[in-house]
């Protein structure tokens, strides 16, 4: 996403894939000189406030690992957030 210098990521601490998603995204946004906000969901009722973390933090964008709770959450009102009008946002399968 051409401009965003700081992007929230949506990660389920449960997932086994969270580890390794993370570890290559970190890699690649120090890379690009942008700042992760990691923000782990627990469980659905955490969806909320996660959005306002990013929200609070002025998130350019968001990146979510793809997991089942976000997937069965994805209708959810938080899911209309968006930081700015061309926002769109990004579910990773947690392959690199």
């Amino acid at each position: 996403m051409p401009g965003v210098t700081r992007l929230a990521v949506l990660t389920n601490p449960a997932s086994p894939y969270t580890g390794p998603f993370l570890k290559v995204r970190e890699s690649a946004a120090r890379s690009l000189g942008v700042q992760l906000q990691v923000l782990e969901v627990h469980d659905p009722s955490e969806i909320d406030k996660a959005f306002a973390a990013m929200a609070s933090e002025r998130a350019g964008g968001l990146m979510v690992l793809a997991d089942i709770m976000f997937i069965t959450q994805r209708t959810g009102v938080s899911w209309s957030w968006r930081p700015r009008a061309d926002y769109q946002p990004y579910m990773a399968n947690g392959s690199s």
